[in-house]
């Protein structure tokens, strides 16, 4: 079932639907507003457009640390808005999933890199 139409139609709320409600929030702060293009292009499977397109241009693009750290929030997003709900983490995994790769990030971060990144 589409993430988009999930609980209108099934009408039961579930940890799922909360996973993925959380992952569409998560979007909307990283595009800036809500990610409907973002959703429709995963919902159709076209996968070619860059996700740099979509996020925020207020923004300034990663660079360095930022840009990894961010690809590992995008994962998890991708995760929580799966279209099969079994597919979708609990909530309890989502910041287990990105903290032991964000502690390795962390850990291996010079001032430099922290400065000028």
């Amino acid at each position: 079932m589409e993430p988009l139409t999930e609980l209108a139609l099934s009408m039961k709320v579930t940890e799922k639907c909360d996973v993925c409600g959380f992952g569409i929030v998560a979007l909307e702060i990283l595009v800036g507003r809500y990610p409907q293009e973002v959703l429709l292009c995963l919902e159709s499977e076209e996968f070619g457009q860059h996700f740099l397109d979509f996020l925020d241009k207020r923004l300034a693009p990663p660079k360095g640390i930022a840009a990894e750290v961010l690809m590992l929030v995008l994962r998890l997003i991708l995760k929580c808005i799966h279209k099969n709900p079994l597919c979708r983490p609990t909530m309890n995994l989502c910041p287990k999933s990105c903290s032991h790769s964000l502690c390795l990030a962390f850990n291996m971060s010079t001032l430099h890199n922290l400065v000028h990144n």
